[in-house]
């Protein structure tokens, strides 16, 4: 419990909450960057200009709370009367953004979801106004006031824990790429608002959902990093497989160069095999990799078809399968006829 007190010690106190805002600011911008990116290399669809609106107005959102607490340590604003109430506001943004970004619900109702965030963002802002008002001048008349437990700190951790209770609810009806990031980061973001809203500590510092955005913030940069993973596979493929077989030089040379834009392994296999699937015009096709345990054993790391997506595949004894055994051992092509398959077999 020490090590707890001192974790929420150092996030709320300074010079640990400028840790606190750096980190999540840096967060913040990592997916703002790779997003970025993806709309820089000419992505221009729904997916990408939705995590990159979301991403703009995350990053917004920390960096007027840094300015805000920079303001307040050069003592230009009143620490006490502005800045609970703006935390708990932009932290809640912060929460729309999220949910409208990763859940697939945003990319089967668009303007349905884009319109509820519109409206959630007006009606936040009339609340904020009334309610920082409200609280100025409170905190004015009596500088000794504390925000936590506070009926508006009750207010706010009530509208952040039902705004993350439907998205965990939106994400468990329709589990999108990458769910489980997501699930992780509103679990502990909603850990960290529901026992802010037990134990909150005697101060103006919501300390418990500090720590939890502190754990949940570098998780949302992980999902918007394979999120993008998801946009190149999807690209290159189906750029692979678009190509005419007569363009089969050029096929090969273009997969090359698209290979350099990808940012890991599983990317390049996933565009190879489409590509060589394309030109020989193969109903299925396989790429093996050999096997870490054994050097008699192949494993399938993407097998290609025309019906499906591509997708890994398992393992291959080459005692069992003499043709590919064959074709390695002499570094030639086989034909594989009927007779030799039903043997095979």
């Amino acid at each position: 419990m020490n090590i707890i007190k001192e974790a929420l010690k150092i996030v709320a106190e300074s010079p640990g909450n400028l840790v606190y805002y750096l980190v999540t600011t840096f967060a913040v911008e990592a997916v703002l960057a790779m997003v970025l990116g993806e709309w820089l290399r000419g992505r221009r669809t729904p997916q990408v200009r939705r995590w990159l609106l979301a991403s703009i107005g995350m990053s917004l959102t920390r960096i007027l709370l840094m300015v805000a607490a920079l303001l307040i340590w050069q003592g230009v604003l009143p620490p006490t009367a502005v800045m609970p109430p703006l935390e708990r506001f932009l932290d809640v943004l912060v929460v729309l953004f999220v949910g409208w970004a990763a859940l697939s619900l945003s990319d089967d109702y668009p303007q349905v979801t884009t319109g509820l965030l519109v409206v959630s963002l007006l009606a936040g802002l009339v609340g904020y106004a009334a309610a920082a008002a409200i609280w100025y001048g409170a905190a004015t008349d009596n500088p000794e006031l504390i925000f936590n437990g506070y009926m508006q700190d009750m207010l706010w951790t009530v509208l952040a824990l039902g705004l993350l209770g439907l998205i965990l609810v939106g994400l468990l009806m329709r589990r999108g790429s990458q769910w489980r990031l997501l699930l992780a980061t509103i679990v502990l973001l909603m850990l960290g608002y529901s026992v802010h809203a037990i134990d909150a500590d005697a101060s103006n510092v919501p300390a418990w959902v500090r720590l939890a955005n502190l754990a949940a913030y570098p998780l949302l940069a992980g999902l918007a990093y394979q999120r993008v993973l998801d946009w190149q596979r999807q690209t290159l493929a189906a750029a692979a497989r678009k190509l005419p077989l007569q363009a089969v030089g050029w096929q090969l040379l273009e997969a090359t160069q698209s290979v350099g834009a990808s940012l890991d392994l599983d990317t390049t296999l996933v565009t190879a095999t489409a590509t060589m699937a394309t030109a020989l015009e193969a109903e299925v096709c396989a790429l093996s990799l050999p096997s870490e345990q054994s050097h008699r054993r192949f494993e399938l790391a993407v097998v290609h078809t025309g019906d499906r997506p591509t997708e890994e595949g398992g393992d291959l004894e080459l005692d069992q399968q003499p043709l590919i055994k064959r074709a390695i051992r002499t570094r030639r092509q086989v034909t594989v006829q009927e007779d030799d398959t039903q043997t095979q077999q």
